[in-house]
């Protein structure tokens, strides 16, 4: 632990590492190369191994148990259900609604508030961390500060990646902006555990923030139609600039 000021609380206190996007999805990619998983960027760096998670000093212990037990566990709970049952029955579950949001929108505050390389695209003002944060502690003002949605992620190309595959991707927030209705806004879009998860801030307006795939507040149902992964361009990006790296030699590993 290192000793500093908690994020979330204000208070000074021994610190936890803590992460932004749960560490155990992580942990789930490590295991299946012994320990590593595979960092691909559409940066300079080479194709290389690593055991990065994300993590930084953020909350205090108290702080730290309370995000898990009230976001992270029940929506990893939830996800590995859904999951399961996308597999076997379609598209639609049924889940407190509030959860799911509330986790997501923890996950982006986390990760703004981090030093963490992993979210570096992840820039709030100061005024939407601190009204983030203020909406953590008050949770019925969540629903206007932001929207939500939940799409699965899926690969329709011949012999492409299985369910089981995009499952192991994690892909960090990455900010695309837009304006709506003449205002101007920021979408943050994440993968991990085969979802893509996106944010919108400010809230969009109604009737877009509506839609069947948006995971809202007055309702328990929720439906992440499929997203195929070469239509998102984070993603693609960083394919293709491994797969050149990866020609070039320009890897720090073997395969």
């Amino acid at each position: 632990m290192k000793h500093g000021q908690c994020k979330y609380c204000l208070k000074k206190a021994e610190l936890c590492v803590s992460h932004a996007i749960p560490n155990a999805y992580f942990r789930k990619m490590f295991r299946m190369d012994g320990g590593n998983a595979i960092h691909l960027t559409d940066g300079p760096d080479k194709n290389k191994k690593t055991q990065d998670s994300g993590s930084d000093y953020l909350l205090c212990e108290q702080c730290e148990d309370a995000f898990n037990a009230e976001f992270d566990r029940p929506a990893i709970s939830f996800l590995k259900k859904y999951r399961t049952q996308i597999s076997s029955t379609g598209h639609r579950g049924i889940y407190p609604i509030r959860n799911l949001f509330q986790f997501v929108v923890s996950v982006i505050w986390r990760a703004a508030v981090s030093r963490a390389s992993l979210y570096s695209q992840v820039q709030l003002s100061s005024a939407d961390e601190f009204r983030i944060r203020s909406a953590l502690f008050n949770r019925k003002q969540l629903r206007n500060v932001a929207s939500v949605s939940i799409r699965n992620l899926s690969d329709s190309t011949p012999n492409g990646f299985s369910e089981s595959e995009l499952a192991n991707f994690i892909q960090p927030p990455a900010r695309f902006d837009g304006i709506s209705k003449g205002k101007n806004y920021a979408l943050y879009a994440m993968i991990f555990d085969g979802f893509v998860l996106t944010i919108h801030l400010p809230r969009l307006p109604y009737p877009r923030g509506r839609k069947r795939t948006f995971v809202t507040s007055e309702h328990r149902r929720v439906f992440a139609a499929d997203f195929d992964i070469f239509s998102y361009p984070p993603m693609l990006q960083v394919m293709r600039s491994a797969f050149q790296k990866y020609k070039a030699g320009h890897q720090t590993f073997k395969g």
